[in-house]
Order: C-alpha cells, then sequence, then structure tokens
C-alpha cells in the first residue's frame, strides 16, 4: 500500500521534472539559445567585445524566427524563415527606425554571405551538444579560397526541413555549431540552451511599425551599422 502510494506521487513528479528538460524527447517547436564567438573581425570603429553575444532561435513546425540584438540594445535584427515557402522576412530595428524585406524565394537570409562552393562532408565523428547527439560536418571550399571549419547538427529536434531558407540546404538536422558571415564579420553559433516550451504564432508576422523597404537598402543599412 505504501510502495502504491509512492509510486502515485513520484511518477507525476518525475514526468513533471522530465517535462522541463531540454532533451525531454522529440519536440516540434521550442528555444534554442547560441553563444557567439568572432572568427574575423574587420571592422574599423568596433571592437569585438562591443558586438553581439548571443543569438536566440524560436521554432514551430515549419517556421522559425532567429534574433541578435546588438550595441547594447541599439539595434537587432531577426529572420523569419518559412521552410514550406523557402522564403525569409529581415527585419531591422535601429534605434526607433523599424524596416523588413521579403526575400525572394529560395534566396538565402538577406546581409548574409552564401558560403559559395561550400563543400559539405559528413563525418564519423559526434559530440554532444547540451545533451543532443550531434554529428560533425567538414565545410570546405575550392581551391582554398576561404578557410574550413567544422559544423555540428542533430536530427534529434524535429524542426520541418530547418536548413532550407540558408546556405547548409543540404544538411538534413538542426545546426548546433556553425559558421557565418555578416557583412565584414565572421562568427561561430554554438548551442548553449535548448528549451521546449509554447512557441506564440504570432512572432512569426511582420509586427506593426515595420517599413517595407527594398533588398538593397537592406544590405546598405545592414553594412552602414557593420561599419
Amino acid at each position: 500500500m505504501k510502495k502504491s502510494f509512492l509510486l502515485c506521487i513520484l511518477i507525476p513528479l518525475i514526468f513533471y521534472s522530465c517535462k522541463d528538460s531540454p532533451i525531454f524527447g522529440p519536440t516540434r517547436e521550442g528555444v534554442i539559445h547560441y553563444d557567439i564567438s568572432y572568427i574575423t573581425n574587420r571592422l574599423q570603429k568596433v571592437p569585438t567585445t562591443f558586438l553581439p553575444k548571443t543569438m536566440v532561435l524560436k521554432y514551430k513546425n515549419h517556421l522559425s524566427i532567429n534574433t541578435i540584438d546588438g550595441f547594447m540594445g541599439l539595434f537587432s535584427i531577426s529572420y523569419i524563415s518559412n521552410m514550406k515557402k523557402g522564403i525569409n522576412i529581415t527585419l531591422l530595428k535601429v534605434m526607433d527606425n523599424k524596416y523588413y524585406y521579403v526575400g525572394k524565394k529560395g534566396a538565402n537570409p538577406c546581409g548574409f554571405d552564401d558560403l559559395a562552393g561550400m563543400v559539405i562532408e559528413v563525418k564519423p565523428e559526434t559530440k554532444k551538444i547540451v545533451g543532443f547527439d550531434c554529428q560533425k560536418a567538414m565545410i570546405t571550399f575550392p581551391f582554398g579560397k576561404r578557410d574550413s571549419f567544422e559544423a555540428y547538427y542533430t536530427m534529434d529536434l524535429k524542426v520541418v526541413n530547418p536548413n532550407k531558407t540558408n546556405p547548409y540546404r543540404d544538411i538534413q538536422g538542426v545546426l548546433m555549431q556553425f559558421n557565418v558571415k555578416l557583412s565584414q564579420i565572421e562568427m561561430r553559433f554554438t548551442a548553449s540552451k535548448i528549451k521546449n516550451e509554447k512557441v506564440n504564432d504570432d512572432i512569426f508576422n511582420i509586427p506593426d511599425g515595420y517599413q517595407l523597404i527594398s533588398e538593397d537598402k537592406m544590405i546598405d543599412l545592414i553594412n552602414k551599422l557593420m561599419d
């Protein structure tokens, strides 16, 4: 009788504590936090210590949004990705000025290097990143036109076509460590925390007060921020 009573208490407690664990089974929605480190920084005026340190990605089914806040909150840049439609929407907020650009189908995120000529070779090595099994991929470029680097991805998060709207589209899993180049800065993103939590559908809509601009204008604004 006592054992049955204890089981009735312990089972719900175990389930509740596991439910908040970052590795409680596959999920189609949640939040990933990435730490940002800087591989190269060709900015003349801004030292790396003042550049953004984290990126937050929220995903739900075939939608995701990642956000980087910079310069002590003076600007933020977000990319809303619709993997079903294959498009990115860029949101840029600079103090009180708010802009957005809707990318063409199949285009990479606005302002990011497209990693042209990239060769992806999946390696047998694996490692754990925030509790998830991650597969190694070696990223190289023909004729050594830029340095090679390692990327890691996991198949344990059930995001639909997670890389359809970025240069890593040939990788089927969710990226847990990878490099990107924005304007004159090359960054490495490494997952630092993952949470299974409900994501509000509204965050995938263009917020009120944002002004539609062209791709050239958006790239120009991003480059000026990174000047």
